[in-house]
């Protein structure tokens, strides 16, 4: 294991920060990108014409073209003012051309993944598993802001998850063994579409996505049967106290959704990293 010192640590924070400004545009494209997506299949199906992608008349819309520009008005953003974090600080939250307000989530995406980054480097060190770990991680922290964004779990994510979890536990490096990751993607998919299913036929409508399953089935099988769960009592346990908090301090009914996608990742993230402390207090 390589030593970890200033430097390695200065670099895993840098490279949190551009990993946290690539997920701020995976956020912000892929809804409108699906959205888009969604609209020309409808046409189609109905003989209609399709309808340019959303934001983009002329131009090609994807993850990486155009080029970052405002939400509000649309102009392009140079590079040395789309620079993670610092970029918001030196132009006060505001577009250089419009001056509308940028979205608190962009800083606070890029803070957290260069965070938690620096934090899974000084837990785990510097090797290939740490590397599979921040790839989990980075996974996650994009479904987060997407679910508390749109409310929206896509399949292009959670499934590349499953699926890269399951790869893998056949690999030298390993979270849990081939056997048991096959069958926690398994578990953690017909567990909570139970679960939801039961909820359906007690309150007469849906409280569960089906992206909620997917992400539970991909924990499952990046971290084995065993460990659904603690995942389970976790995500609800934050789930419930959140949702509390929330109805108590904006003063919302019990009807008012709340995505589960977040618990749920941060419960798997938790469960990866402390998983054996929760195990030994609880049993």
């Amino acid at each position: 294991m390589t030593p970890i010192n200033y430097p390695s640590l200065t670099i895993a924070a840098l490279i949190g920060l551009s990993i946290g400004s690539f997920i701020n545009v995976i956020v912000y494209r892929l809804p409108l990108i699906l959205q888009a997506m969604y609209e020309n299949e409808y046409l189609e199906f109905t003989n209609q014409d399709p309808t340019p992608l959303p934001q983009n008349k002329s131009k090609k819309f994807n993850l990486f073209l155009p080029q970052s520009h405002c939400p509000h008005c649309k102009n392009t953003i140079p590079w040395w003012l789309n620079i993670p974090l610092l970029s918001f600080i030196s132009l006060h939250g505001c577009c250089h051309k419009c001056a509308k307000p940028i979205s608190w989530r962009y800083p606070v995406t890029e803070a957290v993944c260069s965070i938690v980054t620096v934090y899974i480097v000084i837990h785990c060190g510097i090797n290939w598993q740490t590397l599979i770990i921040l790839l989990f991680t980075w996974f996650l922290l994009t479904l987060i802001f997407i679910d508390i964004e749109c409310y929206l779990l896509p399949d292009q994510i959670t499934l590349n998850l499953l699926w890269a979890g399951l790869l893998v536990n056949i690999s030298a490096y390993h979270l849990t063994s081939p056997e048991d990751a096959i069958i926690g993607a398994f578990i953690g998919y017909t567990s909570l579409w139970l679960i939801a299913k039961i909820f359906q036929l007690l309150r007469g409508y849906t409280g569960m996505g089906h992206g909620d399953f997917k992400l539970f089935a991909a924990l499952g099988g990046w971290l084995g049967w065993q460990t659904l769960p603690l995942i389970l009592f976790i995500s609800c346990l934050t789930g419930v106290t959140f949702g509390i908090t929330v109805i108590l301090w904006k003063k919302q009914n019990f009807e008012q959704p709340i995505p589960f996608g977040p618990h749920l990742a941060i419960a798997g993230w938790v469960t990866l990293l402390w998983g054996q402390y929760f195990k030994a207090f609880m049993f």
